[in-house]
């Protein structure tokens, strides 16, 4: 069952496309998602491994980048030259997602290395 992003003003709202009828939601204009899969494919035969840094460091870097915006959202807000407390908000609770998504996977992959570390060869 595909799913869709419709776009709005910047804003995304998710559609789900039923297979038995082949459209979406009444009235719901369909646009293509944004692409943010990192490519982790390399045409000069670079290792995995290089590939699979770069993408954890890129990962890294947009989590960094959505808390440096959020202390720049924040500090707008607090000195009243914020234009909209709305964006503000909005900024704050993706670094707070990116930052819970991100200690996650780390805990996932921990538990998958103690996993690993106890398997008998």
């Amino acid at each position: 069952m595909p799913v869709n992003l419709i776009g709005d003003g910047g804003r995304y709202l998710q559609t789900i496309q039923f297979p038995e009828r082949g459209h979406a939601l009444p009235g719901a204009r369909t646009a293509s998602a944004p692409d943010i899969a990192p490519d982790v494919t390399k045409s000069d035969g670079a290792s995995a491994s290089s590939s699979f840094a770069d993408v954890l460091t890129r990962a890294l870097g947009q989590v960094n980048s959505l808390h440096v915006e959020a202390d720049r959202q924040a500090e707008l807000l607090a000195t009243g030259r914020a234009e909209n407390p709305h964006d503000a908000v909005l900024a704050l609770e993706k670094a707070d997602l990116a930052l819970q998504l991100t200690i996650k996977i780390t805990e996932k992959a921990i538990g998958a290395y103690r996993q690993l570390s106890q398997m008998q060869v």
